[in-house]
């Protein structure tokens, strides 16, 4: 709420336009088309791909509740276009990279961003509770996912369709959405720390089998 009243009243100004032009000053074509290609999981078609890839995989294993958790990350998009809508703040068109295409939306925050951080970040929140540490799969798509969600900040503000407040903005809705949606995850009916996979629950409920059975032969 401080940095909406903040931008909303100008007194980001100064400091998102220090930040663009020193950007304007180390653009380099490799590194545009590599900004482009980081922005281009946040385009709708690649977005839709990935949620139902999700949906599909979650599905196929039986995590149900994990299904209804990804739904509901769609309320971080939601949310930062009803900000959007709200404030209306005008892109920084005159730092347009000559490679990219100015969004009509507009500007604050970076729904970019927030996609990236509650998508990305819930999808990492599952790799991680689902696959043991040691696995590549979970190394590789933990790895490829963060990066993303860490350097898509620096893309919009590099192919000059946001602010560097739309981007602190994006961050700060993002987190706090990924944030709530992995705490109502833990708080609800299956409690802290249990899977919602049957097959995996049914193993967990094993184990302690095997450890009475033990102190059991021990007597």
């Amino acid at each position: 709420m401080l940095l909406i009243w903040l931008v909303a009243n100008g007194y980001t100004r100064d400091f998102d336009q220090s930040v663009m032009t020193f950007v304007q000053t180390i653009r380099e074509p490799i590194l545009s088309w590599l900004m482009i290609g980081i922005s281009t999981f946040g385009y709708t078609f690649v977005v839709t791909f990935i949620f139902t890839g999700l949906i599909v995989t979650l599905l196929s294993f039986g995590h149900i509740r994990r299904i209804w958790f990804a739904l509901l990350a769609l309320i971080g998009p939601a949310a930062a276009w009803g900000v959007k809508y709200g404030l209306q703040r005008v892109r920084p068109e005159a730092y347009l990279s000559d490679v990219y295409t100015l969004p009509t939306s507009s500007s604050f925050p970076s729904g970019h961003v927030v996609l990236y951080t509650v998508l990305f970040g819930l999808i990492i929140f599952y790799v991680s509770t689902a696959l043991p540490a040691s696995t590549f799969v979970r190394y590789f798509i933990n790895t490829l996912l963060a990066f993303l969600i860490a350097t898509v900040g620096l893309s919009r503000v590099y192919l000059g369709v946001h602010w560097p407040a739309d981007v602190i903005g994006g961050y700060l809705l993002g987190a706090g959405i990924l944030t709530l949606l992995v705490y109502l995850y833990y708080a609800t009916s299956e409690g802290f720390g249990r899977s919602s996979s049957p097959r995996l629950a049914r193993l967990s409920r094993q184990r302690p089998q095997v450890g009475s059975e033990q102190n059991h032969s021990g007597n």
